[in-house]
């Protein structure tokens, strides 16, 4: 069975926190929380949304085709791609 590998890699997560919850937020974001985790907590919602999306684009899409399949996108941290 091929699979198909994904992997993203988000370069502006202080920008999206400021974004979405404004500067207060990403100061004290950044302040407890720290750089690394902020920048891991905005790429696993990022991956969330695009499991979502795919899911829900791929199976709809394979339908109008005629194709009848099981889809399984699942996200993989670092540590679990390395013992792979």
């Amino acid at each position: 069975m091929p699979i198909i590998s994904v992997q993203i890699e988000v370069l502006n997560s202080k920008e999206l926190v400021e974004k979405k919850k404004g500067k207060i937020a990403k100061w004290a974001a950044s302040i407890f929380i720290g750089d690394k985790k902020i920048k891991k907590k905005v790429e696993e919602q990022v991956c969330a949304e695009v499991v979502k999306t795919l899911q829900n684009t791929l199976k709809a899409k394979l339908r109008e085709e005629g194709v009848d399949a099981k889809i399984n996108i699942s996200v993989k941290n670092d540590a679990e791609i390395e013992q792979v």
